[in-house]
């Protein structure tokens, strides 16, 4: 796949929408997240209208371990109703999370499941954020409908280094925190 993204690149390294899903491939699906994150950045300036680029831009950001806060938040401006906002507003959250302010991932999560019920990645998102806010009651009830889901979810189930390698850590203290299953 990799030869076929830096084939399609040579062709044409102007089209927004050929940086975004060239970028969104070299970092999320192969792991080449230092190659995939100047696409996008080049792909929002091309088009700083593309709900698409701003929302990779933002994952690409917390795979390098960089700050994503402000790109999820301009994709959810760009288009808050699209069939994805769910991603966004988890992405969203991970970043709020991550940059140290579990309260605001806390009613990001919520908004996130409040649009998607029972989507799993803001539910152990959520989890996180009452973890290391704080909020013994609400965690236990949060693990509890995951469990009510996912009877099987464990902590080693969740965990995937490759994800967000400068941030994982943070998920997975929470989750202990939380009394998750290892």
């Amino acid at each position: 796949m990799e030869r076929l993204v830096r084939r399609v690149l040579q062709l044409d390294r102007e089209d927004p929408r050929v940086l975004t899903i060239s970028g969104a491939c070299l970092g999320y699906t192969l792991g080449l997240n230092q190659d995939g994150l100047p696409l996008l950045e080049k792909a929002t300036e091309l088009d700083p209208n593309s709900y698409l680029a701003w929302l990779q831009r933002g994952f690409a950001c917390l795979r390098t371990g960089k700050r994503g806060i402000s790109h999820f938040e301009r994709a959810l401006r760009l288009n808050p109703r699209d069939l994805r906002a769910p991603f966004a507003q988890n992405g969203l959250t991970w970043a709020h999370l991550f940059d140290g302010d579990p309260t605001k991932a806390v009613e990001l999560a919520e908004e996130a499941l409040k649009q998607l019920p029972g989507f799993p990645p803001a539910m152990t998102t959520l989890i996180a954020a009452h973890a290391h806010a704080g909020n013994l009651d609400d965690v236990r009830a949060a693990v509890q409908a995951l469990l009510a889901v996912r009877p099987a979810t464990t902590i080693s189930s969740m965990a995937d280094p490759s994800r967000f390698p400068a941030y994982e850590k943070i998920l997975i203290d929470g989750w202990r925190l939380a009394g998750m299953p290892e």
